[in-house]
């Protein structure tokens, strides 16, 4: 009968000291906060569509709008045109119909498609119809030119892109009535899009 007893209080023992554990642990980990999921990376896109603002909005506006497709992670293929009204060379004397086109490989630096700095190389090609609308800032020379560009373009949730780009570009063949063309011609945009 002791040894009955002896052996009850044994398995009591253990019992009691086992949930005073359990109770224990729980009171330990019940301030620490479980650990957070990563957060969720956003879809690589697959095209952006831009228009620049700098020239939809300026004197003279002209409509340009750049695709760009992605080709792998960090490499895409951007093709642009446009068209509008330019003013004509000063003095003033009103403005001209022009149109340009262009495409530009890019390779992005930092980051991806999604955002990140990126370095390309853009061909451009700018005409009036027969006025000489002249070299201004910021803007494609008339004629065929080439140069290296830098820039910046991040997706913002849900599909907001804009894309910054500033570059130089050297005239290659310039129209006649043009006169002669700059050295080095400086070029840039402010593009706002969306990114599917």
């Amino acid at each position: 009968m002791k040894r009955r007893t002896r052996i009850g209080l044994v398995v009591a023992a253990v019992v009691c000291a086992a949930t005073i554990s359990r109770t224990a642990i729980a009171q330990e980990t019940r301030g620490v906060d479980k650990p957070k999921p990563p957060p969720r990376e956003q879809p690589l896109r697959r095209v952006t569509l831009t228009v620049n603002a700098v020239q939809a909005i300026s004197f003279t506006p002209l409509v340009a709008v750049t695709s760009e497709v992605r080709v792998a992670r960090r490499w895409s293929f951007a093709v642009s045109g446009g068209g509008g009204e330019r003013a004509n060379e000063w003095p003033y004397q009103g403005t001209k119909l022009t149109w340009q086109m262009g495409a530009e490989p890019r390779l992005y630096v930092t980051g991806d498609f999604n955002s990140g700095f990126y370095v390309a190389w853009s061909t451009m090609f700018a005409d009036s119809a027969g006025a000489r609308f002249g070299f201004e800032s910021f803007a494609p020379p008339p004629g065929l030119s080439t140069g290296p560009s830098i820039g910046y373009k991040s997706v913002y949730i849900p599909i907001i892109t804009p894309d910054l780009e500033i570059g130089l570009m050297k005239p290659l063949v310039t129209p006649a009535a043009e006169g002669t063309p700059p050295f080095i011609a400086l070029v840039g945009k402010l593009g706002f899009g969306f990114s599917l």
